[in-house]
């Protein structure tokens, strides 16, 4: 019988994180988890293989050939209820989003060339679990104003098949708050239930600004880290990053 349960190991301990070395764990960990889904899929198949051919030496009375085969179907079966109580841990993989300081800045001045609201999109592309953002895409408005603002959902729904074709993913949804400081940025009730719509069919995450510059990214229930390349960006807390302004 061959020992799996090595791999298995390796697996419980590439369990997903949420700092900056998370990412190269949860590569291998999506690695092993792909290798437990096609082993366990191999054994699925003994096992019916087993079955079929105990029920056709049971035909025969075909006595030695049953014993053989009942005793290799007791090591699958215990081998597959093993993997199975393995694979019913969830792994919640950490997918890494990096983003050019210079992408964040252009969204900081887009998202305040107005007093309302302003909202964009990031697309990217995606490299094995690390997402990479490379383009600034613009949001349709169906209204706006400082406390808040709509998109028009045609509109963005085209946006979405354009950047699908183009073979690129969202990657964020950036809007602005009407405060300041480091907790003006916290999301609201709408911006919670907007994300929860969001993240049913995608891995977009979101961003807020503050008026002078604080960036806070979120989720309503996507694992994510945040990879910033670049200067002009510091890192104030967890998910929360300050743009530095130029002194007029």
């Amino acid at each position: 019988m061959i020992d799996y349960m090595a791999q298995l190991k390796e697996l419980v301990k590439c369990q997903p994180n949420t700092d900056k070395e998370g990412a190269i764990e949860n590569r291998a960990a999506l690695r092993l988890y792909r290798r437990y889904r096609s082993v366990l899929g191999d054994l699925l198949e003994e096992r019916d293989s087993l079955a079929e051919r105990i029920a056709r030496y049971a035909r025969r009375r075909d006595v030695k050939n049953i014993e053989l085969c009942n005793r290799r179907l007791a090591d699958t079966l215990q081998t597959i209820s093993i993997l199975e109580k393995v694979g019913a841990r969830p792994i919640p993989l950490t997918h890494e989003y990096v983003f050019s300081s210079w992408i964040l800045r252009d969204s900081f001045h887009r998202c305040m060339e107005r007093e309302e609201e302003g909202i964009h999109f990031i697309a990217g592309i995606q490299l094995e679990e690390m997402r990479v953002a490379t383009r600034i895409i613009s949001f349709p408005y169906a209204y706006r104003s400082v406390a808040g603002a709509k998109g028009d959902h045609r509109a963005t729904h085209q946006i979405m098949i354009e950047t699908h074709e183009m073979g690129h993913t969202l990657l964020a949804l950036i809007h602005s708050h009407p405060g300041t400081g480091l907790h003006a940025n916290r999301h609201s009730t709408e911006d919670h239930r907007t994300h929860t719509l969001w993240e049913k069919t995608s891995r977009m995450i979101g961003g807020i600004w503050s008026r002078d510059g604080y960036l806070r990214f979120f989720s309503v229930g996507l694992p994510f880290s945040i990879r910033i390349v670049g200067d002009k960006m510091q890192e104030v807390e967890r998910n929360v990053f300050q743009i530095v302004l130029q002194q007029t």
